[in-house]
């Protein structure tokens, strides 16, 4: 590469600055114009950033500055390796930025980190084009700003940490270029290793692009030998190798961690298997939109980018070859995003819970880089292709409004047996995306035109093109954040702060009334990671990489667990999951539950309930508990219970009894059809029906109902006697306390049925013994562990055993626990694989259970053995000291 000349220091400066700041502008203003704070009461916070990210980055912010473990906390479900999280969600160098605000400014922080990453994005692509497209100027800045800001960016903003694959990917073909035409190897290693150790998921999908890209780059090339080609692929897969080997230290515990808790269920395909291509073709227009949850992919790159891809094929400066090459590896993309199964393999063979198409952000750079290329050899373009390129796009926008706007036209369609053909969402394409998007390619062909025959007007049309482009971008992005808003609402700024101060305010008055070890949850929680934002030992949990095994395990119990057991709610608890797990203290605005006494109660309407049987972290039990199994297929929460306490105990002393139903009553326009166990639910005229169970209460007592469902909306509002449940509602989730009710008192349990058709289980009401229930906790409590102290990844304490036998913790089975008694090892147990317990002998010890995540350690060897193996690979090869399949010429003596 040439050095730069004086002169063109400047112009360079100045292009990159303006490709780093213009595309942060850009999302600034439409983030300004919707009313995100600090110009008006929005948010950034939506579905995962607010249920996970702005938790975690707390968490981060707590870690860091008080110097806690990154890889463990006992905060969320129940004590939990968090090396997943760390790698997943957080691992990204952006994420330390946080700490530059308030702990309290959490939400800001991500505001700031996504503007933040669209900029480097901008600057990214900004370096490739300039140094292997040769684009300069306003005209490279325009395209910089058409990555930045692209539809993927918008809408996926909310899964943060992705962008860091939109700014790494410009560069890992920057270094794919170095390697094929000098054969460097050391750049493309360093940026797969940046791109595995920041974000592996997207970096798998950046490593199946860079197999394609390095690929079609070398078929281009004539006259390239089969030596040739393979003499670059294996330095390719070698770089690439040694890139996953540095990153090691991560990659090995995370993927340890994902074969530990991840636990498949069939869910059947969320999508067809093979998408309509005028589906995948629709997302190219402006402001095209469908949903955020299972919707099509997200490939809008700015409408100059339609208008410019006809011309690169249409261009007669621009070879054949590159042509054919550029058509196979957009076929390969669309195949991809179109059928169904290949699509999984992009995302690592796990069906994505919604966000289905997260690598189209590799698309959309590859369909830029041909307009590039377009735009560069407008020599070899007439009026003529420039009228097509505007004619076609517009056309087919125009077709699509008309079939999927016209009844009669899509049913005479469908009656041809042309449906396949029509597009399956019809609310992408609308009038005004049609005008709009017909208007933007008139001005983008006619600057075109402009710059191809009025070559002395091309600086004034670039400057003005880039700030159309601008315009352009700023429109989609603000008409995206609406439509996500209207979807799925993004927060208030203020929802986030009033629960910091409210809820925080509770955990401190209980702080301040216990320093000893226990667990607190929340019956108004915010979110399931309520507890890493607020620095207490809670139980939810929600994340990728939730302990499923225990998750499963609670579900069975009562508690909420769905999204494939990996959204683990505090609803469903019981008066018995409570106390076996040490839930001490609850928070909430009403508590129906035996064994809840009101504690405090704060001038915000919150109060604090003590559970007077709550048990500490570790217990003595029967020593028959360690054979204790369940049926996953059984769904009868209170009668498990039962098991478990039966286990525990060695006594079969039941605390539920079942009570009978007396009759199911259906609003007259629903119809029950029998299958099986199920009853099948339809309404008889659309609208919402009815349900209602009678019951009549043998003796007085607390009540728990429980039902297994599907199709039923888990918020729907349950009525007992025609009174809300809760007072004001509660989710129609889990095991349900009905609260307390005197014998002989008639119960009605009803709820709405809001869509059809539901299958429900019959309905499950048991009678709580509470007295019976507290003698159980006051003879475990007589052998539990006390003194017990926490450290960042281990806790110990200390337990009478009695005459020795099973000590029972309610710590999660996770393979990097282990356990010392008076410190010498010991094997661990697991109970139903969801727990962890130790066997005593008799008398008094001191018990120790440590974290270390299962191949931290073999990570951390085969990182260090990568790097110096790396180190010295790279150098030979850079500096021309390793060519294997080079012969060496003999050296003969002088005269010989």
């Amino acid at each position: 590469m040439k050095p730069l000349r004086r002169k063109e220091i400047w112009p360079n400066a100045a292009t990159y600055t303006l490709s780093f700041l213009l595309p942060a502008a850009v999302l600034l203003a439409a983030y300004a114009v919707f009313g995100v704070f600090p110009f008006g009461e929005k948010s950034v916070l939506v579905t995962d950033m607010s249920q996970q990210y702005v938790d975690f980055h707390s968490w981060l912010y707590d870690a860091v500055k008080g110097g806690d473990s990154l890889f463990f906390s006992w905060n969320t479900g129940m004590g939990m390796n968090l090396t997943g999280i760390f790698s997943f969600y957080l691992a990204s160098p952006f994420s330390l930025l946080v700490l530059l605000f308030e702990r309290t400014q959490v939400q800001d922080a991500l505001f700031f980190i996504t503007l933040l990453k669209a900029a480097c994005a901008g600057l990214t692509f900004s370096i490739f084009a300039k140094r292997i497209l040769g684009l300069r100027n306003a005209k490279n800045v325009t395209f910089s700003v058409m990555y930045a800001a692209m539809s993927y960016v918008v809408v996926y903003a909310l899964n943060i940490m992705w962008l860091d694959g939109v700014i790494l990917l410009p560069l890992v073909a920057l270094s794919l270029h170095s390697l094929m035409e000098k054969k460097r190897m050391a750049p493309f290693t360093i940026c797969m290793t940046l791109c595995f150790l920041t974000q592996f998921y997207i970096g798998f999908m950046i490593a199946i692009f860079s197999t394609i890209y390095l690929v079609s780059e070398l078929l281009r090339k004539k006259g390239l030998t089969l030596r040739e080609f393979w003499n670059r692929f294996w330095r390719f897969a070698l770089s690439g190798i040694l890139a996953a080997g540095m990153a090691a230290v991560l990659l090995v515990p995370t993927y340890l961690s994902l074969q530990y808790v991840y636990y498949y269920i069939e869910t059947g395909s969320v999508g067809p298997m093979v998408l309509n291509p005028l589906d995948v073709l629709g997302k190219l227009f402006f402001g095209s939109y469908d949903t955020i949850t299972y919707g099509l992919p997200n490939l809008f790159c700015g409408m100059l980018t339609l208008l410019l891809l006809p011309l690169y094929f249409l261009n007669r400066n621009i070879e054949k070859r590159d042509k054919w090459v550029s058509a196979g590896v957009l076929a390969v993309f669309f195949i991809s995003m179109m059928v169904w199964p290949i699509n999984l393999f992009w995302h690592g063979g796990d069906e994505p819970t919604w966000f289905p198409y997260r690598y189209t952000f590799a698309v959309c750079f590859y369909m830029l880089l041909l307009a590039v290329k377009a735009v560069r050899n407008l020599d070899g373009v007439t009026w003529r292709h420039v009228a097509v390129s505007f004619a076609a796009p517009s056309a087919f926008a125009a077709l699509m409004l008309l079939v999927t706007s016209s009844d009669w036209l899509y049913d005479t369609m469908d009656g041809l047996g042309l449906k396949v053909l029509l597009p399956n969402t019809r609310t992408d394409v609308t009038v005004k995306v049609v005008a709009v998007s017909a208007v933007l390619l008139a001005l983008y062909g006619g600057a075109v035109l402009l710059m191809k025959y009025r070559p002395r007007m091309r600086k004034m049309v670039c400057v003005g093109l880039c700030l159309l482009v601008s315009v352009e971008m700023f429109a989609n992005a603000s008409e995206l954040i609406r439509s996500i808003d209207r979807e799925l609402p993004y927060d208030n700024h203020s929802k986030y702060e009033n629960h910091l101060r409210i809820t925080g305010e509770a955990v401190q008055a209980v702080k301040e009334m216990d320093d000893g070890w226990y667990r607190l949850e929340n019956h108004d929680m915010r979110n399931a990671n309520d507890a890493l934002s607020l620095d207490y030992n809670g139980i939810a949990h929600y994340s990728s990489f939730t302990n499923q095994k225990t998750s499963r395990f609670v579900n069975h119990l009562g508690m909420v667990s769905n999204v494939q057991n990996r959204f683990w709610r505090y609803y469903g608890a019981s008066t018995v999951t409570d106390s076996l797990f040490g839930v001490k203290y609850v928070l909430g605005s009403d508590e129906r539950r035996a064994g809840f006494t009101q504690l405090k109660s704060l001038e915000s309407g919150k109060h604090v309930y003590q559970n007077e049987n709550a048990l500490s972290l570790g217990y003595m039990v029967d020593s028959s508990l360690q054979d204790f199994t369940y049926d996953p297929e059984e769904y009868d929460p209170c009668k498990l219970q039962n098991e478990l306490l039966c286990a525990m105990t060695g006594e079969n002393k039941p605390v539920y009894t079942r009570i009978p139903l007396q009759e199911a009553i259906p609003s007259d326009n629903l119809k029950i059809t029998g299958q099986g166990e199920w009853d099948y639910i339809e309404s008889q005229n659309g609208y919402a029906g009815t349900m209602r169970y009678r019951f009549v209460n043998p003796k007085s007592q607390n009540l728990c109902f429980s039902i297994k469902s599907a199709g039923l909306s888990d918020t729907s509002t349950v009525y007992v006697n025609g009174i809300p449940l809760n007072g004001t509602g509660y989710d129609f989730i889990g095991l349900m306390d009905l609260g307390y009710f005197e014998a002989g008192e008639e119960v009605v349990v009803s709820f709405s049925i809001n869509r059809s058709p539901v299958m429900l289980q019959a309905p499950l009401l048991y009678g709580f013994d509470a007295d019976r229930f507290s003698a159980m906790c006051g003879m475990l409590k007589g052998h539990q562990m006390f003194a017990i102290e926490e450290g960042n990844s281990s806790i110990k304490g200390r337990v009478d055993a009695g005459e020795g036998g099973l000590l029972f913790t309610s710590i999660p089975a996770d393979p990097g626990f282990s356990v010392t008694v008076d410190g010498e090892p010991a094997q661990l147990v697991r109970i139903a694989d969801a727990f962890l317990a130790v066997n005593l002998t008799a008398g008094e010890h001191e018990i120790e259970f440590t974290f270390v995540p299962q191949g931290l350690p073999l990570g951390g060897i085969v990182s260090v053995v990568s790097l110096a193996a790396g180190a010295v690979i790279l150098w030979c090869n850079d500096t021309g000291r390793f060519a294997p399949g080079r012969k060496r010429r003999k050296r003969t003596a002088k005269g010989g």
